[in-house]
């Protein structure tokens, strides 16, 4: 996407980094990169709470 069209790859960043950052902040941690052919996909997991 870079190569293509350098503000959409930095808006499509930008983006990805605005939901992270809401996830982050409701407790989940990024705990993997799956890749799927040309895909990746963020694993996102939280905690169980503790009793």
């Amino acid at each position: 996407l870079k190569s293509r069209d350098m503000a959409l790859a930095l808006a499509w960043r930008l983006h990805i980094r605005h939901i992270l950052q809401a996830a982050f902040a409701q407790g989940y941690t990024a705990s993997d990169v799956v890749r799927q052919g040309d895909w990746s996909f963020y694993l996102l997991e939280k905690p169980w709470p503790r009793p």
